[in-house]
């Protein structure tokens, strides 16, 4: 069966995704990363206490995350000022 992108994933689904592109992320490591809002906002909450994601919102964010190490925290030196 092919991988519909409006399928709803749940948690242990996102994780199974991870894992088959072979850069696994925990469920706990899922849950805080939402809490921190460093995640999609679950495009289904039809039951609070279980949110999915449309597998094509969870492949687009994976896409476009920051690798493991980056420092998001930096912000980058405007040009033309001097640096301290």
């Amino acid at each position: 069966m092919a991988d519909n992108p409006d399928d709803l994933l749940g948690y242990a689904d996102i994780v199974t995704l991870t894992e088959q592109r072979g850069t696994p992320i925990k469920r706990n490591s899922l849950r805080a990363l939402r809490a921190s809002n460093r995640m999609p906002p679950p495009d289904d909450l039809t039951f609070p206490d279980r949110p999915r994601w449309r597998r094509a919102t969870i492949v687009d964010w994976l896409d476009n995350r920051p690798g493991k190490g980056a420092r998001t925290d930096l912000k980058s030196k405007q040009p033309g000022f001097p640096s301290s």
